[in-house]
């Protein structure tokens, strides 16, 4: 979300708020939660649900994976888990649920071309191999446009991408509910996410 949906909303929210300094970081889910717990931070969007007695979860949108690759060859606008070569893929781990699914279509066992940790090298590695990857529709769809490649919908694909807002429990920060207000505002219109907030 920090690259190809918020850049909009930070801007957004920098001219609303000016007496606010906006500190930006990138964690992995498990990270904010601890972040969140220590106090470090006023809110934090993740994509992984877990217990906490002292945050509060918040579910804000959702959005289907798609396929992502670079070969036109393909002729059929939906693909099946099955027809796509392991070998080919570049494999990010998104969370728990697409890990299970992937784990039943490709198997353990089965070693993808190129697994990523940090999600931002995807561009570099779609754009120059004849690979593919599967990515929340907003992020496929941004990446087709940029580097002209192709997106396609998956037949017993993945559950949808969950986007979650974390904050403290019982108490809203102001800034942390006005960045909420205008994310959603920002977020309304795109075809690529179903809003739940």
């Amino acid at each position: 979300m920090c690259s190809y949906l918020l850049p909009p909303t930070f801007d957004s929210f920098i001219s609303q708020n000016g007496d606010c300094y906006l500190n930006i970081h990138q964690y992995h889910s498990e990270e904010c939660y601890n972040q969140m717990e220590k106090g470090s931070l006023d809110l934090a969007l993740v994509g992984k649900e877990m217990f906490s007695k002292n945050i509060s979860i918040l579910p804000i949108c959702k959005a289907p994976f798609k396929l992502v690759c670079n070969q036109s060859g393909l002729t059929a606008r939906e693909l099946h888990p099955s027809k796509l070569d392991v070998t080919k893929e570049i494999l990010v781990s998104w969370n728990g649920e697409f890990d299970t699914w992937h784990d039943y279509w490709f198997g353990s066992r089965n070693k993808p071309r190129i697994w990523l940790d940090l999600m931002s090298l995807l561009e570099y590695f779609i754009s120059n191999r004849d690979s593919w990857a599967i990515a929340p529709s907003y992020i496929a769809n941004a990446l087709a446009s940029r580097y002209n490649l192709f997106v396609y919908d998956l037949v017993d694909g993945p559950p949808s991408m969950m986007v979650y807002a974390l904050y403290t429990k019982g108490q809203m920060r102001f800034y942390a509910n006005a960045f909420l207000q205008i994310l959603r505002e920002q977020l309304q219109g795109n075809k690529d996410i179903t809003m739940l907030i």
